[in-house]
């Protein structure tokens, strides 16, 4: 795209995947989100406006600890469940406020902040009881879901298999000061100044 193309962009949900665990491993978490900036500064026009919403953790994480097997960790620790949200959903999640020091270092600024995480609680919620509407219609569609998995990849199915039971998803926003994970909603505004410099 042409510099300055779009006035909005909106991304609503992806950038917890942009990096890897093997970026951060390597020390390049600030750098491969530094280039999403990079991106946004060139698409969005002087004052446009950029919309992120992202999980975010919540404390300091150790990839290493989160790397290890789930069940390496106790029984619904903080690093069993991110342990088993990492080897099904891949990704690396931002810790709070790494967005708005990318986005100020590249000429934007937050006109919008909003801690979401309750609400991404409830929308989870209601996904799950669509799921298991599903799953009470289609009676046989769990036995056939997992017996492919099994075929396919036994190990991502012993994963499948703890988020199944212990559901991590769901824990990860339980809501309040307790969510060890923070879903945020941030609003960016690119400087007309910045642009004429």
């Amino acid at each position: 795209f042409a510099a300055g193309a779009f006035d909005v962009v909106i991304l609503n949900g992806p950038t917890e995947h942009f990096v890897s665990e093997e970026d951060v491993i390597a020390g390049r978490e600030e750098l491969v989100r530094g280039q999403l900036f990079d991106v946004l500064q060139h698409l969005v026009k002087p004052g446009g406006r950029v919309f992120i919403t992202c999980i975010h953790f919540r404390y300091d994480t150790d990839i290493r600890e989160v790397a290890r097997p789930a069940l390496e960790h106790p029984l619904g620790s903080y690093y069993f469940h991110t342990s088993v949200l990492l080897a099904i959903f891949s990704g690396w999640y931002p810790m709070v406020g790494m967005y708005e020091r990318q986005a100020k270092a590249r000429g934007f600024d937050v006109f919008y902040t909003r801690e979401a995480t309750r609400d991404y609680l409830v929308t989870s919620k209601h996904w799950v009881r669509r799921l298991r509407a599903f799953i009470q219609a289609n009676p046989g569609f769990t036995a056939r879901f997992f017996a492919k998995l099994w075929l396919e990849d036994p190990r991502y199915f012993f994963q499948v298999a703890l988020f199944w039971m212990f559901d991590p998803w769901s824990w990860q926003f339980r809501g309040g000061d307790d969510s060890p994970m923070v879903h945020r909603w941030l609003g960016f505004r690119r400087s007309e100044a910045e642009a004429r410099v």
